[in-house]
């Protein structure tokens, strides 16, 4: 993600506001979208793993969640990619959902790790 960060995307119609016609790809643009591709899809096999862990500690509700929040994750970038300027919201879709999957999944696994002092977070 932090790659994906350094190199700008290339600009599609109508993003940025004002912006017409295709742009050809630039350096920058693949770089962005290779290392997008390697985050979103890493941070989808994460969700659908990590619902396994949670299958085995009996948390099956949850694990439901993770695994679907990978599949959405995956099938919005993947969508979004496919279909270029038509498929921002799919884009949108991945990174607001991978992202709050990652929050949710990040406080869970705190709440589960002992505290210095021995005690576990309040669950």
């Amino acid at each position: 993600m932090v790659v994906g960060a350094i190199f700008p995307p290339d600009p599609l119609p109508g993003f940025p506001p004002g912006q017409d016609g295709v742009v050809a790809p630039s350096a920058s643009g693949i770089l962005h979208l290779a290392s997008g591709g390697v985050g979103f899809v890493a941070v989808a096999v994460a969700a659908i793993l990590f619902g396994g862990w949670l299958v085995r500690r009996g948390e099956r509700g949850r694990a439901v969640w993770s695994r679907v929040a990978g599949v959405v994750v995956l099938g919005g970038f993947l969508g979004g990619v496919a279909l270029g300027s038509a498929g921002t919201a799919g884009l949108w879709l991945a990174v607001v959902v991978g992202f709050g999957w990652l929050l949710v999944a990040s406080v869970r696994v705190y709440r589960q790790v002992p505290r210095p002092d021995g005690a576990r977070a309040a669950a």
